[in-house]
């Protein structure tokens, strides 16, 4: 096992909330030396923790042994939500479009 490890949150993106850079005030991507590994997750060296470390729950964040296999994973999840935006889009379409029909059939002589 690496003494460094990458990492990221569980849902690093969703259809509710898309981080606006990959890096910036809060990177997608952390970068922490291991202190040890355990049952739970990692207790990782941070600044604000001093020897004690901080534990990294498995539960909410995802750990890759290389920044590529980090970014890979932020690439998967976007593409995801892509899709899924995409289908919600097409969906929102087809009931304004509906809605629009139906105003037509109220309206007499059409809008």
């Amino acid at each position: 096992m690496s003494n460094v490890i990458y990492v990221v949150s569980k849902k690093p993106v969703s259809t509710n909330y898309i981080p606006p850079a990959l890096k910036g005030a809060l990177p997608l991507i952390s970068q922490y030396e291991v202190m040890k590994r355990t049952a739970k997750g990692y207790r990782l060296k941070v600044s604000y923790a001093g020897d004690k470390g901080s534990m990294y729950l498995d539960e909410h964040y995802s750990f890759f042994e290389t920044y590529a296999e980090a970014l890979e994973y932020i690439a998967t999840e976007a593409n995801h939500i892509a899709g899924m935006l995409e289908e919600m889009k097409r969906q929102a379409t087809r009931l304004m479009c509906e809605a629009q029909d139906e105003l037509r059939s109220l309206t007499p002589g059409g809008v």
